[in-house]
């Protein structure tokens, strides 16, 4: 399994209709860097690397993404590099659990 540790920082904003829409930046710190970095969870049937999550680059070890319309409740998602085997671990290599943001 590749090995990858990534820590990320949510901001969270709604628009005037109500819809929420959560940004995402994530500092990849595994080694290498990663090629591309896509989110996955219910929002997108856990496709891990569904063209549409995939996040942009802002600079070499920092990532982004703005999820729109999410609905209020439990958020779930993961990190991978488009494949289950390259899904987030901890730096000493083992899996981990979903995330969970209330939203």
């Amino acid at each position: 399994m590749h090995k990858l540790f990534y820590v990320a920082f949510l901001f969270f904003y709604s628009n005037i209709y109500s819809q929420n829409n959560v940004r995402i930046i994530v500092n990849d710190l595994s080694q290498p860097r990663a090629a591309k970095i896509f989110i996955t969870g219910a929002f997108n049937s856990w496709n891990p690397g569904e063209t549409k999550y995939a996040l942009q680059k802002l600079d070499s070890n920092r990532w982004e993404i703005i999820l729109k319309d999410i609905p209020k409740g439990t958020l779930s998602y993961k990190f991978t590099q488009g494949e289950w085997n390259t899904e987030e671990v901890s730096a000493n290599g083992e899996t981990l659990g979903n995330h969970q943001l209330e939203i």
